[in-house]
């Protein structure tokens, strides 16, 4: 077996294929932002944290992850924050 072929590089490759696909599918729904970040825990969830300014973007940004059919465990901890200006 060699280094590419371990279980620990597959699983790696596997969860960088799922943050390459996210980050487009964010773009696309115009919900991708200085603020927003994602992590992915294993080959299949994800958690995403960071400041949104609306509970109907947070509830977006799920939802965006839910249509990816790879994603099966997602640990939203996105905060709702409203700057003074009503912008994050």
């Amino acid at each position: 077996m060699n280094k590419l072929d371990s279980p620990v590089s597959v699983k790696s490759l596997g969860k960088l294929l799922l943050q390459r696909k996210a980050e487009p599918a964010f773009l696309g729904a115009g919900l991708l932002s200085q603020y927003l970040y994602l992590s992915m825990e294993d080959v299949d969830s994800v958690r995403l944290y960071g400041l949104v300014n609306s509970s109907e973007k947070k509830e977006r940004i799920e939802t965006v992850l839910k249509e990816m059919k790879e994603i099966k465990k997602i640990t939203n901890d996105v905060t709702i924050f409203k700057s003074s200006s009503g912008r994050t």
